[in-house]
C-alpha cells in the first residue's frame, strides 16, 4: 500500500502555549512561533494538469471524505479568485530574478475584498514580503527535488511586524501563479483551483491529492478542526525583518479610517518604543491612541519591575528564551529579533534592545542590582550568540555602576621637568 506524507509551508500565528498545542493535538514543531506556511504531497501523483478547469485535476478519492461545496460567485473567496487568478506580477516581484542583493521597492496591493482587515482593503508589499516568498520557493523547489517530499518552514519575527499580514501577499502571489493553494478562513479551509474555489470537508483526507498544495493558516486556537492532520515535525525557520521607516510611512494611510496619519507621532514611537507597525500605526490615530498610552504604562510598569525587583530581570531572560512563542511576553517591549543578514533571508536570527531610548532605560534599570548578580547575568548572554547585544547591556550596566561608586577621579597640578622647555611658564593640570 502506498505511502503518503502531508508537509506544509504554512504562515501560521501560533500565538497558542506549547501545552495548549498538546491539548489541541498540534504537533509541536519548535519553540518558534508565527507565521508557517504548509502543504501536501501526494506520492502517487497522477499526470493530470492541476491548471485544468477540473476540480479531480486536483483532488482525487472523493469517496474518502465528505461533499467539496462549490463556493458561489459572491462569495469573497470567489472574488480573489476572479481578480487574481493568473494576474501579471509587479514588476518589483521580478527584481530578484536577476540580483538577490537588490533593492525591492514595495508597493500597494489593492485587494479590494472585505477580508482585509484595514478600510483601503490594501496592503503594503514590503521589500521583505518578497524577499521571503521567493526564498520559499526556491527552498521548496530544492527540497522537494532532492528528497521527493517537502519540508515545513516557519517565518518568525517579532509580534505585531506584519506575519497575518504577509499571508495575504502569499495568496496572492500563489493566485497569480495559477498554483493550486488552501486558505484558512474563520475555521474552514477553501481551495483555490483553476476549476474556481470550493470548501473543504472536515474529513478531507491528506492523500486525496494529485500535486503540492501550499495552505495557509493564520493559526488561531480556536480553529484546529483540521491542523492536527497537516503539523509535522522538522521544520526550518525564517525571520521577518523589521519595518523601516519609510515602509510604516507607506503603510500608515492604508491602515487610517479618515484624514491624514499623525506623522510625528508616529515618528517619536518609531525613535523611542519600537520599528513595529502595529505600535508606530497605534500613535497615527486619535482612535487608538489609547492603545498607546496603555503599551507605554505597561512599558513603564515593566522597566519600575526590573529596577526593584531582581527577578524582574530573570523574567526578562526567560521571555527571551521563549519570545518567538509568547506573544505576551515582557521582552517584547524590550528586546526585538532581526536577521543577522538582512538580505540573507536563511541567515539566523539576532535579538537586541529594541530602541536605543528603550536600552538606555533598562541600563538605567539593571545598574541598581548587585555587581555580582550583575556578571552573573552577563555571563549568561555572552554564552548565546544571537543574545551578545543584550550582554551589552548588563556590560553597560556594570560600567556605569563602577564609575560612579569605584572610581575617583580627582586633578592634580602637572609640573614639567624637561630643561628644552623651561621657558614655558604656564602649569598643566589633569
Amino acid at each position: 500500500m502506498a505511502s503518503s506524507w502531508a508537509h506544509l509551508l504554512m504562515t501560521v500565528r501560533l500565538s497558542a502555549r506549547c501545552e495548549k498545542c498538546n491539548v489541541m493535538r498540534y504537533k509541536p514543531m519548535a519553540s518558534i512561533n508565527h507565521h508557517w506556511l504548509f502543504h501536501f504531497l501526494y506520492p502517487n501523483m497522477s499526470t493530470a494538469d492541476s491548471t485544468t478547469s477540473s476540480l479531480d485535476s486536483v483532488v482525487t478519492d472523493f469517496y474518502l471524505s465528505g461533499p467539496w461545496i462549490e463556493v458561489k460567485d459572491n462569495h469573497c473567496m470567489v472574488h480573489l479568485h476572479q481578480k487574481f487568478w493568473g494576474a501579471a506580477l509587479m514588476p518589483q516581484e521580478l527584481t530578484l530574478s536577476t540580483s538577490e542583493c537588490a533593492n525591492i521597492p514595495g508597493f500597494i496591493l489593492s485587494l479590494d475584498n472585505p477580508i482585509i482587515p484595514f478600510p483601503s482593503r490594501s496592503i503594503w508589499v514590503r521589500e521583505d514580503y518578497i524577499r521571503l516568498f521567493k526564498f520559499l520557493e526556491d527552498y521548496y523547489a530544492e527540497r522537494t527535488a532532492y528528497h521527493g517530499m517537502a519540508p515545513a518552514a516557519v517565518v518568525t519575527g517579532q509580534p505585531g511586524i506584519g506575519k497575518s499580514v504577509f499571508r495575504y501577499y502569499a495568496l496572492y502571489r500563489c493566485l497569480t501563479a495559477k498554483r493550486p493553494v488552501f486558505w484558512e478562513h474563520q475555521g474552514r479551509l477553501f481551495l483555490f483551483s483553476a476549476a474556481g474555489v470550493f470548501m473543504a470537508p472536515e474529513d478531507f483526507q491528506l492523500c486525496a491529492f494529485r500535486s503540492i498544495i501550499w495552505t495557509l493558516v493564520d493559526a488561531n486556537p480556536s480553529y484546529q478542526n483540521f491542523a492536527s492532520k497537516l503539523v509535522r515535525e522538522g521544520t526550518s525557520g525564517v525571520t521577518m525583518d523589521p519595518w523601516t521607516r519609510d515602509e510604516i510611512h507607506n503603510a500608515a494611510p492604508l491602515i487610517q479610517s479618515a484624514g491624514d496619519p499623525n506623522w510625528k507621532a508616529m515618528d517619536d514611537t518609531y525613535d523611542q518604543l519600537c520599528p513595529i507597525p502595529r505600535i508606530c500605526f497605534w500613535a497615527a490615530s486619535p482612535v487608538t491612541s489609547y492603545r498607546l498610552r496603555e503599551y507605554r504604562a505597561s512599558l513603564e510598569a515593566a522597566l519600575a519591575n526590573l529596577r526593584k525587583d531582581p527577578k524582574g530581570f530573570k523574567l526578562l531572560m526567560d521571555g527571551i528564551e521563549t519570545m518567538e512563542t509568547d506573544p505576551d511576553s515582557l521582552s517584547h517591549k524590550l528586546c526585538i529579533i532581526r536577521r543577522a543578514d538582512k538580505q540573507n533571508v536563511a541567515s539566523g536570527t539576532s535579538i537586541s534592545p529594541i530602541a536605543p531610548y528603550i536600552q538606555a532605560r533598562v541600563v538605567l534599570a539593571l545598574r541598581g542590582h548587585d555587581i555580582s548578580q550583575q556578571m552573573d547575568w552577563f555571563k549568561m548572554y555572552a554564552t548565546v550568540p544571537s543574545c551578545r547585544a543584550m550582554g551589552s547591556v548588563l556590560f553597560e550596566a556594570i560600567c556605569q555602576k563602577t564609575f560612579k561608586k569605584e572610581i575617583d577621579i580627582s586633578c592634580i597640578l602637572m609640573v614639567c621637568l624637561d630643561g628644552d622647555r623651561k621657558k614655558k611658564s604656564a602649569l598643566m593640570a589633569h
